[in-house]
């Protein structure tokens, strides 16, 4: 592009058109950008000296621009004051990297949040650490968020520790731990809580102050027993003799599993108060401790205790359930049943006696139908596991008509009858889940009941139910197999396939062109918000459906847009999302939003702010809004690289579509817990892999950030992963999520049917991410063609 600019000698003065100036600038600035962004600060300089050859050449008079593109140019150039600090400390040229972002800092002082770190970064490269601690004290002080500010004051506490200022240290805990209970944020969460309160006691005690640290780690103890912080805290508390309730304690050390010193510690409550009110839960917790060191016999002796020693220990319920666990554990879930069983009857009232029928059932389910080597006189006396299963779960529902678990127990039941062809018994119990829980799971009951029905050779029967069941709910999951079951003569197989294959438009709204004007025509009309322009956000002289002046100059907004325009995406998102949870009740906002979010390139945004806009309208679903923000709700971002691979590994582009919806909402830069990156979330070890397929000398993790690179490894991924699984695209994307070996083995279970597949996924997030992209790809179908 900057080839393409080149300008040619005019006549006088060589003034390059401002135009060319502006795209000159914008082209440095991006190629900047993308330098710093593949690690290469050098080069990143290199472009950046060009910027301040021009910012030289316009200060100087040797360039001249008309007022617009001046003020452009001048924007750009301030800012690549900010990647100049970034670049040179690329480079560790840390001096000057801190005197760059100290200029950027005087033209941007609303962002000093971000900058003051920078700063105190290339201080501690200097080796300057109570310089760096003072800039971080100003970074935390104009944090951007209150989890921004807590975690700013964490690392200046460690920079503190580290020059031995512990006095100073336990403060910066104690602010962090005084935040507002108002201001949600980590210090309110209490695995987080505990953390701070152990490390605050850290720096009291080598500080000197010995009982405050006693305190700290004590609250520690109590906020989250199940923490990490907890046991740590419990440890400094025991090297210190401090008194700690000996119960407490052994809590923490099961939670730690550390089950030795659980033992001990439960014992000790029990020598000193053998009949204590608490003395059952003791015992229950010397029996988990037993249990995790494997030792069965004396985990048994520990629950008789409770069973016969405490029959009005509210840990009683629990002890039961741990009695048949350990049966199960050992060999013996015919035992482990019984147990269960038998205390259903005995302790009726307990609240944990729907539990212990749930978990009876659920064992039934598991166990083989008989052993293979049973003798034929066992086999005419032996009851079916199923059988012991549905009464169970019958006996549940009968007992238990309130318990969350009675509905539940309905469903598996049915689906457990259905794969054991016992389909009157299944569509019975479909039929009581509809009737005595009509809300809890209708669309599942229905569908359900219609593979039944259909299985059992009701054909009219299954079709009546799944076509009522598609126009009640046409965009669910279930709505969408039952449109697509209504005339198959295999119901539930092939899912993907036959979706590509039927017609998926729905009519559009009458007169609707796609067009932005039709939009804002219905959202105007007695169809969409005709009152909602007035707004708590609108003053006197916005025009309808363009942002409020008074968002315009939020200072979240203005930060949040130029925080990307300098490359810190996660810390400008944070305050985009800011302003969008702040009007996500307000239509009148929310719409121009959707367009300013698109604009910034803030897609996940852009795509909330459109889904909020549809579930506030009057629209029952999705394909009654206008086609205009239907499209920003399932938007076809990266049109051209996502067919081009699609193309190239012979994948359906709607699907590739509905896999980045529901992979990263088309965020680029997404980050997931397990570490995955980029639109297509590929974890870092497979992306080496495929890199090495594909051929890519030069590949770095940061390379997926790239949605090039992204698109192009995960369209390879998911093609391996359904060749892998035997052409079987619902495998392909449980494999793409879950692994692909988990999902070949799955399949040996429910081949060659693609809901029952999808519904035994042994993993609930795994089980839902199919239903939502089969979602997705419906949506994208009728959307794209």
């Amino acid at each position: 592009l900057l080839d393409a600019l080149t300008t040619a000698p005019a006549q006088g003065p060589q003034t390059p058109p401002a135009a060319r100036t502006q795209q000159r600038a914008a082209i440095l600035y991006r190629l900047a950008l993308a330098y710093l962004a593949a690690d290469n600060p050098q080069q990143a300089l290199d472009a950046l000296e060009r910027l301040r050859l021009m910012r030289d050449a316009l200060a100087a008079g040797e360039i001249s621009l008309p007022a617009a593109p001046a003020e452009t140019v001048a924007q750009i150039l301030i800012n690549s004051l900010f990647l100049h600090g970034e670049a040179l400390a690329g480079v560790d040229r840390h001096t000057e990297a801190a005197t760059a972002y100290r200029a950027f800092l005087k033209q941007r002082p609303q962002l000093a949040g971000v900058v003051e770190e920078r700063i105190a970064s290339a201080l501690l490269a200097l080796d300057e650490p109570a310089q760096a601690a003072a800039a971080l004290r100003r970074a935390a002080a104009a944090a951007i968020t209150a989890d921004e500010q807590v975690r700013l004051l964490e690392r200046l506490a460690a920079v503190i520790e580290g020059m031995g200022r512990w006095r100073e240290a336990a403060a910066v805990y104690d602010q962090i731990l005084d935040a507002p209970d108002n201001i949600p944020g980590d210090t309110q969460t209490p695995i987080y809580r505990a953390g701070y309160l152990y490390r605050a006691g850290i720096a009291h005690a080598a500080a000197g102050g010995q009982q405050t640290a006693i305190d700290r780690w004590r609250a520690a103890l109590t906020d989250n027993p199940a923490s990490d912080a907890a046991y740590l805290s419990l440890i400094q508390l025991v090297n210190r003799d401090a008194p700690v309730d000996p119960l407490l304690r052994g809590r923490i050390y099961l939670f730690a599993k550390a089950w030795l010193p659980a033992v001990s510690a439960f014992e000790h409550y029990l020598a000193e108060s053998p009949q204590a009110a608490r003395a059952g839960e003791a015992w229950l917790g010397t029996a988990r401790a037993r249990i995790g060191l494997e030792q069965w016999p004396e985990a048994r002796l520990a629950l008789d205790r409770v069973l016969t020693g405490f029959p009005g220990c509210p840990c009683l319920g629990e002890a039961w359930l741990a009695r048949a666990r350990i049966a199960i554990a050992e060999g013996a879930p015919a035992e482990g049943r019984r147990i269960y069983r038998t205390f259903a009857r005995e302790h009726p009232d307990d609240p944990l006696a729907p539990q212990a029928l749930w978990l009876s059932a659920l064992s039934s389910l598991t166990a083989e139908t008989r052993p293979a080597a049973a003798p034929a006189e066992d086999v005419r006396t032996a009851v079916d596991p199923l059988d012991e299963a549905v009464a169970d779960l019958l006996r549940l529902a009968d007992a238990y008509p309130a318990s969350p678990r009675a509905a539940d127990g309905l469903a598996v039941a049915g689906i457990g009858a259905f794969e054991h062809g016992r389909y009157q018994l299944a569509a019975n119990l479909f039929e009581r889940l509809l009737s005595e829980y009509p809300d809890a799971q209708p669309d599942f009951a229905t569908y359900w009941l219609g593979r039944a029905r259909h299985a059992r050779g009701e054909v009219t029967k299954a079709r009546a139910h799944w076509r009522a069941l598609a126009a009640r709910a046409p965009e669910s999951y279930y709505g969408i197999l039952a449109r697509l079951d209504a005339g198959a003569a295999q119901p539930g197989r092939n899912l993907i396939p036959r979706m590509a294959g039927i017609d998926t438009a729905a009519p559009a709204l009458p007169g609707d062109d796609g067009s932005r004007a039709f939009a804002e025509a219905w959202l105007s009309g007695p169809h969409g918000f005709p009152h909602a322009q007035n707004t708590a956000a609108a003053a006197d002289g916005d025009r309808p459906w363009e942002l409020p002046r008074t968002v315009l100059n939020d200072p979240d907004l203005v930060k949040g847009e130029l925080l990307l325009a300098l490359g810190r995406r996660a810390e400008g998102l944070q305050l985009l999302e800011q302003i969008f949870w702040r009007s996500h009740n307000d239509p009148a906002v929310l719409y121009p939003l959707m367009l300013r979010f698109h604009k910034s390139g803030a897609n996940r945004l852009s795509i909330s702010a459109a889904h909020r806009l549809i579930e506030l309208s009057p629209a029952e679903r999705t394909a009654q809004a206008p086609l205009f923000i239907q499209r920003f709700a399932y938007p076809g971002h990266y049109a051209r690289l996502v067919e081009k691979q699609a193309a190239e590994f012979q994948l359906a582009p709607q699907l590739l579509y509905g896999l980045i919806f529901q992979e990263s909402r088309f965020e680029p830069a997404a980050r997931s817990y397990a570490g995955a990156r980029g639109l297509m979330q590929i974890l870092p070890g497979t992306g080496w892999e495929i890199a090495q397929t594909l051929n890519y000398p030069n590949y770095t993790t940061e390379l997926l950030d790239y949605p090039i690179v992204s698109i192009r490894f995960g369209a390879y991924y998911l093609r391996w992963a359904r060749d892998y699984t035997g052409g079987n695209d619902i495998a392909a994307l449980a494999g793409y999520n879950a692994g692909p070996r988990k999902a070949k083995y799955w399949l040996t279970r429910t081949d060659p049917d693609d809901a029952l597949f999808i519904h035994n996924v042994p993993y609930h997030r795994t089980r839902r991410y199919l239903e939502a992209i089969l979602i997705c790809y419906a949506h994208y179908l009728r959307l794209y063609g």
